[in-house]
């Protein structure tokens, strides 16, 4: 009788480990798909951010000569992602340039083309391109200036930017403005300090160090910055016509194209 009484004994405590290894292992596993779904599936997906920038011009039906031409920039940014988007301060940049009649035969604006596309491959904010009819020069700076702060986008968050951008009549024929959005990991201790030359717009990122010093992160041999940052960049530009007089008629010399 006490043998059966032990085997029945054991026989429950049998089934009460078997019943607490069922709820540890249940809640484990509902740890770990909590844990992977929230945190590390949106902790590995990309953070996006994608700038819509839309220019128009602002008409007038009794434009004056001595009247500036008015263009509206609208400018805004969305956070698609399932991530908090790290915003280091992003800013926009407008050229000019005046257009010249071009007659180039095929032969010549076929070469000229591969030329212009060799010259984006090594340098795609110069946008190089080449047109057949008519050519850009005189390429200019007009403008430029910040456009968000150092901020946080939460996801499917939208930010927007508006701006009249005032130009002497006649002098450009073509206005392009291009904007920069660049991102990091966390922007917790660092700094984004945009400038300008003649080439185009440069961003330098520093790290807060002791007593407040910047310390300038700086980039690989193969132009990138490190991993740990995760550094990216949105990039657009959109371009107007700005033409208040006939297509010029004088034939320019062809040469390489810089558009």
């Amino acid at each position: 009788m006490l043998a059966k009484c032990g085997h029945v004994v054991a026989l429950q405590s049998t089934a009460r480990g078997v019943q607490t290894t069922a709820i540890v292992l249940a809640g484990a596993w509902a740890l770990y798909t909590f844990v992977y779904k929230e945190i590390l599936v949106p902790k590995s997906a990309p953070v996006n951010v994608s700038i819509d920038l839309q220019l128009k011009k602002i008409e007038s039906t009794d434009q004056q000569s001595n009247q500036p031409v008015c263009v509206e920039m609208a400018v805004k940014a969305v956070n698609p992602s399932s991530r908090v988007a790290y915003l280091l301060p992003s800013v926009w940049f407008a050229r000019g340039c005046k257009i010249a009649k071009l007659d180039s035969d095929d032969g010549q604006f076929i070469d000229n083309l591969s030329t212009a596309l060799g010259g984006s491959s090594k340098n795609s904010s110069l946008l190089y391109f080449q047109e057949k009819h008519f050519s850009r020069s005189n390429w200019t700076f007009v403008g430029g200036g910040g456009l968000f702060e150092k901020r946080m986008l939460k996801p499917s968050e939208a930010i927007s930017f508006t701006l009249i951008l005032s130009l002497p009549i006649l002098s450009y024929d073509v206005l392009r403005i291009e904007a920069h959005m660049p991102t990091a990991g966390d922007t917790d201790g660092i700094e984004g300090v945009w400038s300008v030359d003649k080439i185009g717009p440069r961003l330098d990122i520093y790290r807060v160090g002791k007593d407040n010093k910047p310390i300038v992160i700086k980039t690989g041999a193969n132009g990138l910055y490190p991993l740990r940052l995760n550094f990216d960049e949105a990039h657009t530009y959109s371009e107007i016509s700005l033409f208040a007089h006939a297509l010029p008629t004088t034939v320019a010399q062809p040469n390489r194209s810089t558009n």
